[in-house]
């Protein structure tokens, strides 16, 4: 779901290939969900730091994906020395439907942990 992988290198396609040996990647992950009635919405983030054999940045890739019950869209995008070499959207919507998703996760996207409270505006049990 990157959006085309070289399976000779590994890399995404279109990257600059070279000399470099990757040694070393740092990768965070964050994943978090919103419980409705019946439905679900969750966002996982990825950050990956890869480093060369000489302890230099070498490319970083960041991975959003967010979805809304069955409905997902993946953002991919790798950067190399600050400048973004490849990126990629991969969704099971049509170009359609995009727009109104990322109206729908704006609206309702608003996990506050410290307040529990925050969240029975969108819960409809909570308000009986």
């Amino acid at each position: 779901m990157y959006g085309g992988i070289n399976p000779n290198t590994g890399l995404p396609m279109g990257f600059a290939e070279g000399p470099m040996m990757l040694i070393h990647s740092k990768t965070a992950y964050t994943e978090h969900e919103l419980q409705f009635t019946g439905f679900t919405m969750k966002e996982i983030k990825e950050f990956s730091n890869q480093m060369t054999v000489q302890g230099e940045p070498y490319r970083t890739v960041m991975i959003y994906t967010r979805s809304i019950g069955p409905r997902v869209v993946q953002m991919t995008e790798t950067r190399s020395g600050g400048q973004i070499v490849s990126s990629a959207v991969n969704t099971t919507m049509s170009e359609g439907e995009l727009p109104a998703f990322e109206a729908e996760w704006s609206r309702m996207w608003t996990p506050n942990i410290r307040d529990p409270s925050s969240l029975q505006a969108f819960d409809p049990v909570s308000r009986l």
